[in-house]
């Protein structure tokens, strides 16, 4: 396997990765824009039709995050039945999830609304990980 085809490999990996953090971030969106409408003083200012309105857009963005999500999915699966691609060892695959994982961290901690869901998901992924690592050593 050449170096382009696992740079391919670990970009596709990547993207998954972040698009997986943007979901967990839209859900909390979510769940806040819905929290803050159901108040008695938004629902006094806001008709019904414009707080449908804003659910509807929240879950346009929600239904667009999942179809790039699925697009992405299938990209990883052409890119995985590149010839001598599946023989690859795993390992390249850890160090990159490994990253995604630094940089959600980072990119979470460092947020106005640091979200500790996420931050808990990533430790949990990143233990699974190292206990595959102590696995195989």
């Amino acid at each position: 396997m050449n170096n382009k085809e696992i740079k391919e490999m670990d970009n596709v990996i990547a993207a998954l990765g972040e698009i997986t953090l943007l979901k967990s971030s839209v859900n909390s969106f979510d769940e806040n824009i819905s929290i803050t409408l159901a108040d008695k003083t938004i629902s006094k200012i806001l008709s019904q039709s414009e707080i449908f309105d804003l659910i509807e857009k929240v879950q346009k963005i929600k239904l667009s995050i999942h179809d790039l999500n699925v697009d992405l999915l299938g990209l990883a699966s052409k890119v995985s039945k590149i010839p001598n691609l599946a023989e690859e060892k795993v390992e390249p695959v850890k160090k990159v999830v490994k990253k995604v994982i630094s940089k959600g961290k980072e990119q979470n901690n460092s947020a106005v609304n640091n979200n500790p869901i996420v931050n808990n998901v990533l430790d949990y992924l990143q233990d699974i990980i190292e206990e595959g690592d102590k696995g195989n050593e």
